[in-house]
């Protein structure tokens, strides 16, 4: 039988406890819980210490603690979506967190293509001074390592007392999180090319956190390197565009994964007419967001990008929340859809009940 601390046990009742109380309303002491429990004083603190790391609680200091929660009576919830991230991937998710608020009664202020965290000076004052519901963000990996080691700005964006969610987990927030699976879907991929062809496999990407992610994937479902050819480029998505046209011109004979969405100058018009996706010697793998169709007449294994269904999580998770949801927090991972072997459209292929993506319970 395995041993569970004290404060655990403490912790687990006074959890109980919060789960029946409404914001606002004040905790037994820490004097009558110490009398009640018959422990020390530092027992009932680490108790309310950890209730208050997930902020769950709030101290008051002289008064007492407080359940933490929102006045779930405003119905706007705020979404910035980051400035580095492409239209068509914000559009989708703006889309998703719409058609989830919408039919639970929430209206949703979209405020554009700006990076919340890079000009939070700016923001923080005008979320304190009006009254919103929550704030749903979209953000960088790289903001994520800055927020992690920028302890003041964090402190400001807890003063807001709003509910958070973010697209990609910040530890030192401790908020809710929705994030993309970039790895899965390469692995499955990887571990299809290593079943059904043959011949070299080559992998144009780039210099971003989820690109390398894709590769990695790529490299563990094949189980090996020795059929790949890495390819990344440096430059911005003008030097990647040419990348793909000088790719093209070597004539090269082998199976050819693109690790970077193409969704914008024009990247997949670069294979039309090319015999990629139609020779059996030459099979195509790409990444399109649930609104764009392939060239014509071109077969390739599609991975779908689960913006829009990203969104409606990050909504799902936001509602709970102003409603009042007090437990643990919540990091969702969402996988992207695989199709293989496709030439249709991929806004029909992606109702198909066999691509389906994760969700949230």
């Amino acid at each position: 039988m395995s041993f569970v601390p004290k404060y655990q046990l403490i912790y687990d009742d006074l959890l109980r406890m919060v789960d029946n109380m409404a914001p606002g309303d004040r905790l037994p002491s820490v004097r009558n819980l110490k009398a009640q429990y018959n422990v020390s004083q530092s027992t009932i603190e680490r108790s309310f210490d950890e209730m208050e790391r997930k902020g769950l609680v709030r101290r008051r200091r002289g008064s007492g603690v407080y359940v933490e929660g929102w006045d779930s009576s405003e119905n706007v919830i705020c979404v910035f979506a980051d400035i580095e991230i492409s239209d068509p991937t914000n559009n989708l998710f703006l889309k998703g967190v719409r058609h989830i608020a919408e039919q639970k009664g929430f209206q949703v202020a979209d405020f554009g293509p700006r990076n919340f965290f890079k000009i939070r000076r700016d923001i923080l004052p005008t979320l304190t001074s009006k009254k919103f519901a929550g704030i749903i963000t979209r953000h960088s990996g790289m903001d994520t390592f800055f927020l992690d080691n920028d302890r003041y700005w964090m402190d400001r964006l807890k003063a807001v007392r709003l509910p958070l969610v973010t697209c990609r987990p910040i530890p030192a927030a401790q908020v809710d999180s929705v994030t993309p699976d970039y790895f899965a879907s390469f692995q499955k991929l990887g571990e299809y090319l290593r079943d059904n062809s043959e011949g070299p496999i080559y992998f144009l990407g780039n210099t971003t956190v989820p690109s390398f992610a894709r590769l990695q994937g790529l490299e563990v479902g094949f189980g090996g390197k020795d059929r790949l050819r890495v390819e990344i480029n440096h430059g911005n998505n003008q030097d990647f565009l040419a990348h793909l046209n000088e790719f093209k011109k070597r004539k090269i004979c082998g199976h050819l994964i693109i690790g970077v969405p193409l969704e914008d100058f024009g990247f997949y018009d670069v294979f039309k007419g090319t015999t990629w996706g139609r020779d059996p010697n030459k099979e195509f793998a790409m990444l399109l967001h649930d609104h764009q169709s392939l060239p014509d007449g071109v077969s390739a294994h599609v991975i779908i990008k689960p913006s829009y269904h990203m969104g409606e999580i990050s909504a799902k998770l936001m509602i709970r929340r102003i409603r009042g949801y007090r437990g643990e927090i919540a990091h969702e991972t969402v996988n992207h859809a695989v199709l293989f072997n496709s030439n249709l459209p991929v806004d029909s292929l992606s109702q198909r009940k066999d691509i389906t993506m994760s969700a949230p319970a």
